[in-house]
């Protein structure tokens, strides 16, 4: 399966979203498959942006968050805006190219500085 960008964005935004941050929850989102959301799920638990625990059975691959970590929220903010986000998009499309998690962070970062008047040196 494909790590799709977008569902990683909308499922962090969902966690955030959630009113309880302490205790275990089931996380969906729209017009995904159950299962493409479990598998990024776990991505974002090996990647450190959630804390989250595999619940799987034999019947279902599960998982279930408890929270965004310190990374996460970062990533989160970074990535935040619709208009920083299409901008991020439209370079991976402009080049041809899916981009790294840290990639698209450094890009995240460039572009709200710039979009605040700041001018970040390599």
């Amino acid at each position: 399966m494909k790590r799709d960008m977008d569902l990683v964005r909308k499922l962090l935004l969902a966690i955030e979203a959630h009113p309880e941050p302490d205790g275990a929850f089931d996380v969906d989102v729209p017009g995904y498959p159950r299962e493409q959301i479990m598998y990024h799920v776990q991505l974002l638990h090996e990647a450190g942006l959630v804390s989250a625990e595999n619940v799987t059975t034999f019947n279902a691959f599960e998982w279930q968050v408890h929270s965004l970590t310190w990374s996460g929220h970062e990533f989160l903010d970074a990535t935040r805006s619709d208009t920083i986000w299409r901008k991020i998009k439209t370079v991976m499309k402009d080049r041809g190219a899916t981009l790294t998690f840290d990639l698209i962070k450094a890009l995240a970062i460039k572009f709200t500085a710039a979009a605040i008047g700041l001018e970040l040196k390599p």
